[in-house]
């Protein structure tokens, strides 16, 4: 199988809250797990993917030294991939386009 990433991909684990755009308003949205992430995309296994090509808005959480969940990164991009046919870890790829962190949040 051809590798087509260009990133390298860290096995970060994060809760994650996303939402993605649907024909018809109000977005759509989902709640997981990452299960990788690169300095470009993320995989996020959860309970409900976006199709292909959704522009996707998505919220990475951990716990502050109170132990408190808060958001540490946001970012914005789109579905490139999405498995959901008969995976336990059904979930979606997202090449994002914007990322934001919350350097507060990583001391």
């Amino acid at each position: 199988m051809l590798e087509r990433r260009t990133a390298r991909r860290y096995p970060v684990t994060a809760l994650v809250q996303y939402r993605w755009k649907a024909t018809l308003p109000p977005l759509e949205s989902g709640e997981g797990r990452t299960q990788g992430i690169s300095t470009n995309g993320v995989f996020v296994v959860g309970d409900a993917q976006p199709p292909l090509g959704a522009y996707v808005y998505i919220e990475l959480f951990r716990h502050d030294r109170i132990n408190e969940l808060r958001i540490w990164l946001r970012g914005e991009g789109v579905v490139v991939r999405v498995d959901s046919e008969g995976r336990p870890d059904r979930g979606f790829a997202a090449s994002l386009r914007t990322v934001s962190i919350n350097s507060t949040q990583l001391q």
